[in-house]
């Protein structure tokens, strides 16, 4: 009985060992992913502007009017066919 007691004893060092490579294997896993993560957010934050494209929609300098009459003027008066608040009349 005394190979028994000491087979036992031996499994249970083996499990704590195996158990401590396990969690250092784990941890040593973990900081290589958050090198990484870290190291690649630099990577990017160091990329040029152009490279990542347009941030930023770019507005548009003329709108349409609500009737669909083209593009509205420079006074913003809409639904005239897009006169822009520029008399019309000929003072002859």
């Amino acid at each position: 009985m005394g190979t028994r007691l000491e087979q036992a004893r031996n499994d249970q060092r083996d499990n704590r060992r195996v158990f401590r490579w396990g969690i250092g294997a784990v941890i040593v896993v973990v900081l290589l992913v958050l090198a990484y993560n870290v190291i690649s957010h630099r990577r990017n934050d160091a990329a040029p502007t152009g490279a990542q494209g347009m941030t930023q929609p770019v507005p548009q300098s003329t709108t349409t009017s609500p009737s669909g009459g083209g593009a509205a003027g420079v006074g913003g008066v809409t639904g005239n066919g897009g006169g822009g608040g520029q008399g019309q009349t000929s003072t002859k």
